[in-house]
């Protein structure tokens, strides 16, 4: 059973907001440990967030990039598929390629590969539904 000494502070204060806090607002260093970080929960959940929506962000960058440079239908569908599933659907899917476009200043290189994307994107689902109704393919 871990001991409380007195001289422990019941509050801490948060670096980041700066608010003095309740010690239970604040993660444990360790499990097992006294020691606490010197960010608040609050602080550190929305680090987090903003973190793993930057991190989504750099995937749909990364799927730009590669279905720009892809030419064979198979690798692109292959490409969509996985990213697709990684990113949770075609909902959410959407939903970070429009937040990549709309965080991209216009004009900007970023802005240029998501619109390029889409081209390559129509253009293979064109390609595709030309295959499949037997139409000849205009170069």
């Amino acid at each position: 059973m871990p001991t409380t000494d007195s001289t422990t502070p019941a509050t801490k204060t948060c670096r980041y907001c700066g608010r003095t806090l309740p010690i239970d607002q604040f993660r444990r260093r360790r499990a097992g440990q006294e020691t606490r970080v010197t960010e608040c929960r609050e602080c550190y959940n929305l680090y987090m967030a903003v973190f793993r929506r930057s991190r989504r962000l750099k995937h749909i960058a990364g799927f730009n990039a590669a279905i720009r440079r892809e030419f064979d239908l198979r690798k692109v569908t292959a490409l969509c598929n996985a990213l697709l599933s990684r990113l949770g659907g075609l909902d959410k899917f959407c939903t970070l390629w429009k937040a990549h476009l709309d965080a991209a200043p216009p004009g900007s290189r970023a802005a240029l590969d998501s619109f390029l994307a889409v081209l390559r994107l129509v253009e293979i689902a064109d390609t595709k539904r030309r295959s499949s109704l037997d139409l000849p393919i205009a170069l």
